[in-house]
């Protein structure tokens, strides 16, 4: 997938075919960031330093900035906790899609997994990247896929979690040196934060399994020894022990639902209860109505309960689609998709529940991601495949002009839309540079003040009958954006004459994810029918079927 990269878009439209998670960080350098200045020391009228012909007079030390605040983190919300997820993670993760030649300008050097180098410029500054946001600006959620680069995201975390995890002996004398500080024996000054590194469970690592290779026809592979040991090779890829949730990645392009349930989740779920290669499962995708299917129907047999702990979308909080929350779910017609299975609903699955809505009520935790809506509302044109219809994409257009009315950039407003809305616990952008960290670090920071206020109140914070009330997201925005920001807010967002008021009313605000994947197999040899009986090598009930 692709995500917007700040001043333009630089990637080959040779190499992305479609669907993702990450989203280039928001805002240009002027609108996103604020510039911090230092003055020097004396005046202009001070009096000169008497000195002699052997001396010089030494420069004014430069004045020691303090280290920015880490970025704010949230509760899940969930109806009740989840042990198998953290509870609380930082409103921003670092989507990994970058890590790679997807943003490649054509024609430029291709990176692969073999050819990739630890000592490689491109891959320096990306190594740089991650550890300014993991130990520097408390971004500490990273998410990435095998479909990323082919290989060369995860191989890019690893060599960052080398410089940056302390090792399993390491954290033994940590916790040595720490408890011989509090019996007064010993000095604390020598942490992990001192030695710039963290401990493993002080970061959050995702990555997927389904989606893998450059070649159409060999791209998806969601067969149960497949997920295995594609889950085996990430750990290893990442130098990370196990990763946090391994999630489901782009279902919709799955030959069938009932082919995911009876040989992609069971391997999975021996990823987590048996191997120790994940601690939580999770699952990706563009349409809502597929991971609800997948949801509603991966009740484990006989034991009861959720088997997915966690589920990530995108393109459906933003600026013109916020149907993450605004819309009921309705059944999926994905293939595979059979309405007499899965009678296991729980008690909460009601048909006025929207997708988000439903994942909170069942403990069900959940990231948002792709905030500009894959270059939509990036102030760059999107890119030539983008699925979105053309009404669509001149009201994007319409919508960057009522920013520029107000001399607000679009991308920066539709990053702080995302970031208000608190029941979305954390919002994945791309950060490829340094500066680009900086500049998501620093617009997550406008919410520092509101989040310490609802977490001293306990909102979103579950209890066993529900979370608290969520201060509302127009509440919040009312609260951090300057009066340019409102007003172009308010503009685009206007349900009457805004850019967006005909798309709302004929329910046209998003695009069908579910043709794409159709559109997808027709161009395949043999379809979605030839994959199946690929992907399905063993008898269905071999590996245990998890159909409620």
């Amino acid at each position: 997938f692709v995500g917007h990269r700040l001043g333009g878009w630089g990637f080959s439209e040779r190499k992305i075919k479609g669907m993702a998670e990450d989203e280039r960080t928001a805002g240009d350098s002027s609108a996103a960031a604020a510039v911090l200045e230092e003055e020097d020391g004396g005046g202009v009228d001070a009096p000169a330093a008497e000195t002699s012909d052997a001396a010089t007079t030494a420069p004014a030390p430069a004045r020691q900035l303090p280290p920015p605040p880490p970025v704010p983190r949230r509760p899940h919300g969930l109806a009740a906790s989840n042990p198998r997820l953290p509870p609380a993670v930082p409103i921003i993760g670092m989507g990994c899609s970058s890590f790679s030649s997807f943003f490649s300008a054509e024609g430029g050097e291709d990176l692969t997994a073999d050819n990739l180098s630890r000592d490689h410029p491109a891959v320096r500054g990306w190594i740089d990247a991650i550890r300014r946001a993991v130990i520097e600006r408390g971004v500490r959620l990273l998410d990435t896929a095998p479909w990323y680069g082919h290989g060369t995201s995860e191989m890019v975390v690893g060599w960052a979690m080398e410089e940056s995890l302390l090792t399993e002996e390491e954290e033994k004398e940590e916790e040595e040196e720490a408890r011989r500080a509090e019996e007064g024996a010993g000095d604390n000054g020598s942490g992990a934060e001192a030695k710039g590194k963290v401990r493993r469970s002080d970061l959050i690592i995702n990555t997927k399994v389904g989606r893998y290779d450059s070649d159409p026809s060999l791209q998806f592979d969601f067969s149960y020894d497949r997920v295995l040991s594609s889950a085996k090779l990430s750990v290893q890829r990442m130098n990370c022990r196990y990763v946090d949730v391994l999630q489901l990645h782009d279902p919709e392009f799955a030959p069938s639902i009932d082919l995911l349930l009876e040989e992609t989740v069971p391997a999975m779920i021996k990823c987590r209860d048996e191997l120790g290669l994940c601690r939580a499962l999770g699952v990706t995708g563009y349409p809502l109505e597929v991971q609800h299917e997948i949801l509603r129907r991966s009740c484990r047999t006989g034991a009861g309960g959720m088997v997915f702990d966690q589920a990530l979308t995108y393109c459906h909080y933003n600026l013109h689609d916020a149907t993450l929350f605004d819309s009921a779910m309705r059944r999926s017609t994905a293939a595979g998709d059979d309405d007499g299975a899965g009678d296991g609903d729980s008690d909460s699955d009601t048909p006025s529940q929207s997708f988000g809505e439903y994942c909170l009520s069942n403990s069900i935790g959940f990231t948002a991601a792709a905030p500009l809506s894959m270059g939509l509302l990036a102030p760059s044109s999107p890119p030539a495949w983008h699925p979105a219809s053309d009404d669509l994409k001149l009201a994007c257009v319409r919508a960057k002009q009522r920013c520029n009315d107000w001399g607000v950039d679009i991308a920066h407003l539709a990053t702080l839309f995302a970031l208000a809305e608190r029941r979305v616990p954390c919002t994945l952008l791309g950060m490829a540079s340094v500066e680009e960290v900086d500049r998501a670090a620093d617009a997550a920071l406008r919410f520092a003040e509101v989040e310490a206020r609802a977490q001293a109140d306990g909102v979103g914070e579950g209890d066993g009958e529900g979370p608290r009330q969520h201060r509302s997201a127009e509440e919040t925005l009312d609260s951090v954006l300057t009066h340019p920001e409102r007003e172009a807010l308010r503009a685009v967002r206007d349900a009457k004459n805004g850019p967006f008021a005909d798309l709302w009313e004929s329910e046209e605000e998003g695009w069908d994810g579910i043709k794409s994947a159709e559109d997808f197999w027709e161009g395949i040899p043999g379809g979605r029918v030839g994959a199946e009986e690929r992907m399905r090598v063993r008898e269905p009930g071999e590996k245990g079927c998890v159909i409620s």
